[in-house]
């Protein structure tokens, strides 16, 4: 199958109550923002599932590529994750490597080399499952945070998945879409300055 778009979802429940190492524990305005990210991104994946020449590939750069060793058993976000595959089936795709960041966890500074064979091992996986990707394939950036990991990964899907045009950062589609509107705008226009592609939708 020819993709039309690949959909990069950055970092899931990082900062909230996914995450096992976080020291901080939720507000209730914290839960809130998690409850609103969770019902955000399932509606993305929603209209993923309707177009069924789209992907989605969910980035986490947890310890030793291993989702499970930096995220809750129990926590919604693993809930998240399941739903996501169930409904996406071979068109969703988990990744768990810091290899998409320049600077992993441990602050060990990530060589080109090691990420550009980071992206040859995405595009292989998805050939084998027979998911064709290339020049014509349009890709989006979302997730948590904007101003940091989304645009780490953006950086990334650029410069390494030979991809058409620029990625796209839908700013409803981020932790920037539960900010007030206006910050919302000026926070994309600032993207927007800094050469980022932005667009002020889910």
């Amino acid at each position: 199958m020819d993709v039309s778009k690949v959909h990069f979802l950055v970092h899931p429940g990082y900062g909230l109550s996914g995450h096992k190492y976080g020291t901080v524990s939720l507000s209730e305005f914290g839960c809130l923002q998690e409850s609103r990210l969770l019902r955000l991104y399932g509606e993305k994946i929603g209209s993923i599932e309707d177009d069924g020449s789209q992907v989605l590939v969910i980035l986490a750069p947890t310890r030793g590529g291993k989702l499970r060793d930096d995220v809750k058993v129990d926590s919604p976000w693993i809930g998240f994750i399941k739903e996501a595959k169930d409904r996406l089936g071979s068109r969703c795709v988990v990744f768990s490597s810091p290899l998409f960041l320049p600077v992993a966890e441990d602050n060990m500074v990530v060589e080109d080399g090691e990420r550009g064979v980071f992206a040859d091992k995405l595009r292989k996986t998805l050939s084998v499952r027979g998911l064709n990707v290339g020049d014509e394939t349009e890709s989006e950036v979302w997730g948590q945070s904007t101003n940091y990991c989304v645009k780490l990964a953006y950086d990334w899907v650029e410069s390494y998945m030979g991809f058409k045009g620029k990625p796209v950062i839908p700013g409803k589609s981020t932790d920037l879409g539960l900010l007030d509107a206006s910050i919302l705008e000026s926070e994309l226009r600032s993207l927007g300055r800094a050469g980022y592609k932005t667009v002020n939708r889910r």
